[in-house]
């Protein structure tokens, strides 16, 4: 019977993480997206993969589910500008892309209020 102790899991989550993201640098979105899955399946509030599995999908042009996991990731961990930014972005691309009507300065705006008004200015003032 194979025990694995917490560590060894953090350990091996790790890994997963860095393959994935040398994987999606290699432009091999498709393996990185599958890595970041599988650390999902390891642990499901792994808020990393979570939002990288979001940018992931943003980058093969699957908006909404980039959409739906970028939200996980927001509810773990709802201080992190880039999250909602990248929120915004993916928002703001199915807006043009399939006339949906998401809100993306409300996410610009709740990255400016942790910092980051890069976005906001640009996209919403």
């Amino acid at each position: 019977m194979l025990v694995i102790t917490k560590g060894l899991l953090k350990y091996n989550l790790l890994l997963i993480l860095l393959l994935s993201e040398n994987l999606n640098k290699s432009k091999n979105k498709e393996k990185a997206l599958s890595c970041y899955l599988k650390a999902i399946e390891y642990n499901p509030n792994f808020q990393d993969a979570i939002f990288n599995t979001g940018v992931a999908y943003l980058k093969l042009g699957d908006n909404s589910k980039s959409i739906e996991y970028i939200r996980k990731a927001i509810k773990l961990n709802d201080k992190i500008s880039d999250y909602f930014k990248t929120l915004g972005v993916a928002m703001l691309i199915s807006n043009q892309k399939d006339e949906s009507v998401y809100d993306f300065c409300y996410q610009f705006e709740k990255a400016c209020d942790l910092g980051d008004c890069e976005y906001l200015n640009q996209y919403c003032l």
